[in-house]
């Protein structure tokens, strides 16, 4: 596990080579570690100021050395800066989709798991959560999906408004996230898929509503997914 001391050193350029392409690796297949160096406040003078800092190798050495060297370390730099700075240009970081997608980051297989799919409560929640929203929403269309299993309907909020959040399991524990962002005088959307915090993820709204479907890395399965609840609501 890698401190915030050790990706604050990986994105100033502070670390020895080995290590730095060691968290560019992790980076790569840990999509909890990208978050957390995408989360780290990033000063891009600073950075500039480590480039221009970096000593220029000595001439003794042999012409072809400085050409591995160099490009080595810089590439292992901007790449953190690819998957952390990338990130939050091309992302809305403050918008609704994407404060949704680092809570559901935060699920493990553990977190639904234990929660068993009780018709009765699940009625229940569906029907509150259903006025809130304004949407005529029933346990046949929400839980009808194959592969995904309901297991709760949650209230939350998002500046003011109504953010409901229906969360489902894979067959293999997966935790996967329906939310439902009750808004006015939108213009209507068809569903696009995209990766935020590397789960697959699919969005849609309508003139009322916006909607996200989110979990897992199957993007088919959420394409599939979407397309069923957008047919349904």
């Amino acid at each position: 596990m890698y401190s915030d001391e050790d990706l604050t050193a990986f994105l100033d350029g502070e670390l020895p080579a080995e290590t730095a392409g060691a968290i560019t690796a992790a980076l790569a297949k840990d999509p909890a570690l990208a978050n957390r160096l995408a989360t780290l406040e990033i000063d891009l003078s600073g950075l500039k100021s480590a480039f221009d800092s970096l000593p220029t190798p000595p001439v003794t050495l042999p012409a072809t050395k400085p050409r591995w060297i160099m490009p080595a370390l810089a590439a292992s730099i901007m790449l953190a800066l690819g998957i952390g700075i990338g990130a939050r240009l091309q992302a809305p970081q403050t918008g609704w989709e994407m404060e949704v997608a680092h809570y559901q980051a935060l699920y493990v297989l553990e977190t639904l798991s234990v929660i068993e799919p009780d018709a009765e409560r699940l009625t229940q929640e569906v029907a509150k959560t259903s006025a809130l929203l304004g949407l005529d929403m029933n346990l046949e269309v929400l839980d009808g999906f194959d592969g995904l299993t309901l297991r709760r309907a949650q209230v939350l909020g998002f500046e003011g408004q109504v953010l409901i959040q229906i969360a489902y399991t894979m067959e293999d524990g997966t935790p996967v996230a329906f939310c439902i962002l009750k808004r006015q005088n939108l213009d209507e959307e068809g569903i696009e898929t995209t990766e935020m915090l590397g789960m697959a993820a699919a969005s849609w709204q309508n003139s009322t509503h916006s909607f996200l479907a989110i979990g897992g890395k199957d993007q088919k399965l959420m394409a599939d997914f979407a397309s069923h609840l957008a047919a349904a609501l």
